[in-house]
């Protein structure tokens, strides 16, 4: 699929020769920094959602205005209240600025659980950013693994986020403001399995792509088809 702008694969030599603490997108090679002992164990990253996490520096700073899809093949059985990060680039305290992709990001109650979702704040009011979430209806917290998928298609709708679980666009429900005005741009890290070193996820994670642009329906699809027989 054209656009890909990021991907690190555990298994690929190139992302990870199988030890030490360096990770490497394989799309220009950003660095990621493997941070408090992240395991690798068969070809995947293991994190124990207490303060495992990858670091990959201030990179892929979406304002919010233009298109970005992100996608990762996980698996958790983590069934305790808490929100746990995937993928994020965003403020670990208030006012938040920034994108997540997650566990249990939206109520962090135990009816969600197991919920994947993403959310957006933006930089409009420092004191009380607008903060725009879907989440999916049904948790993924099944100990099987689980291509995620969210799709943006830059328009600052809550309408033009698309949440995908195994290459099929699954139910949501929808939370807070429906729009934003303002930017996503920050000066914080992206990392993989946490939010600004907070929000860590007890997950394991294969691989993680970022895109710049909103992938089709189609595409979602050929990707995980192109890659399930790896998981499932």
């Amino acid at each position: 699929t054209d656009g890909l702008i990021f991907y690190i694969d555990a298994i690929n030599n190139k992302s990870y020769i199988g030890s030490g603490t360096s990770s490497y997108d394989m799309v220009d090679l950003k660095l990621g920094d493997i941070k408090n002992g992240v395991v690798f164990n068969n070809g995947v990253f293991d994190f124990d959602g207490i303060d495992d996490y990858i670091n990959f520096g201030d990179v892929l700073d979406f304002d919010g205005s233009t298109p970005f899809s992100i996608s990762a093949w996980v698996k958790t059985s983590y069934n305790l209240v808490g929100q746990g990060a995937v993928v994020s680039k965003s403020i670990g305290i208030n006012p938040y600025t920034g994108y997540i992709i997650g566990f249990n990001i939206c109520t962090n109650t135990s009816q969600d659980i197991g919920k994947i979702g993403f959310a957006t704040v933006d930089d409009s009011n420092p004191i009380n950013s607008t903060v725009m979430r879907r989440q999916s209806v049904n948790p993924i917290n099944d100990g099987l693994w689980h291509s995620v998928v969210i799709t943006y298609d830059g328009s600052k709708l809550r309408s033009g986020i698309l949440l995908y679980d195994n290459g099929l666009i699954t139910t949501m429900t929808n939370y807070d403001s429906p729009s934003f005005v303002g930017s996503l741009s920050n000066n914080i890290n992206l990392e993989i399995g946490s939010r600004d070193g907070q929000y860590n996820s007890e997950v394991s994670i294969a691989s993680t792509a970022i895109y710049n642009k909103a992938l089709t329906e189609t595409e979602v699809l050929q990707n995980y088809n192109a890659q399930k027989n790896r998981f499932i």
